[in-house]
């Protein structure tokens, strides 16, 4: 009875509690509360679920007066924690999903770079994947398994992997550099301190891709491009002064 009625109540939460309270925070001005809601709108009504599991069989075993040796009751309480924790990285990483998602959609219009066309996707997935990674390894404890090589493993390839791929990562942070700081956006004519002068066609994570005149492609990579000195003739008007030398004659009326 109480395992079927958990699973009611999780039914009526998924399908009409949360609904209402959606139409509810549609009628807020902001929308952080429409993403909160459907981020925890599946998490939580599977936590009602598995509470209900737990308590069901709690009362089932201590009822029926049934006796479990000490390896099942192990057994039974590591996977109603497995699952608990899969719904807890379920939550999280939806939440953050949406949240990078709602911020997203708040910077459109606000900033002359797409920020959140480049910038946000790429920290969004990333710190999904440590969600991920961290709920994995608590999975592993949970089961008893030892996660210290693992974690030892771990970091020795990472740090492998960034020795590796050092002048890439460079490019990385000084391309997150170029996009944050926004002086420079597509469609820019910039000169460089080298000579090098034409339009911005686009500002990427490893380089920043420059046509010139003459319509050729100059690849720049980021790490030399954020470290350069750079004339950019469109920030923040594409109007521009320029001084004209132009002589008259000496018996110009000057009057």
């Amino acid at each position: 009875s109480i395992v079927i009625g958990s699973i009611i109540s999780g039914i009526i939460v998924y399908k009409w509690f949360f609904k209402i309270l959606l139409k509810i925070s549609h009628s807020t001005d902001s929308a952080l509360d429409d993403a909160l809601l459907k981020s925890l709108r599946l998490p939580f009504s599977g936590l009602i679920i598995l509470g209900g599991l737990y308590f069901g069989l709690t009362y089932s075993i201590r009822d029926l007066d049934i006796n479990l040796s000490s390896s099942q009751v192990i057994f039974l309480n590591k996977g109603l924690s497995v699952f608990l924790i899969l719904f807890l990285i379920l939550g999280f990483s939806r939440l953050i999903f949406n949240a990078f998602d709602w911020y997203a959609e708040s910077l459109k219009g606000l900033q002359r770079t797409s920020v959140n066309s480049k910038l946000i996707p790429i920290c969004r997935r990333a710190t999904v994947i440590v969600i991920y990674i961290l709920g994995t390894l608590l999975v592993f404890d949970t089961l008893g398994i030892n996660i210290s090589p693992l974690i030892a493993g771990l970091g020795l390839s990472g740090l492998a992997v960034a020795l590796a791929i050092q002048p890439t990562l460079s490019d990385l942070f000084a391309g997150t550099y170029v996009i944050t700081e926004g002086s420079v956006a597509s469609g820019d004519y910039i000169e460089l301190d080298n000579g090098i002068s034409g339009y911005v066609v686009a500002v990427g994570w490893r380089s920043t891709k420059v046509r010139t005149v003459m319509n050729n492609l100059v690849i720049v990579p980021n790490s030399k491009f954020s470290e350069t000195v750079i004339t950019n003739y469109n920030e923040l008007r594409s109007s521009l002064n320029v001084i004209v030398e132009c002589g008259v004659s000496y018996d110009s009326d000057l009057q």
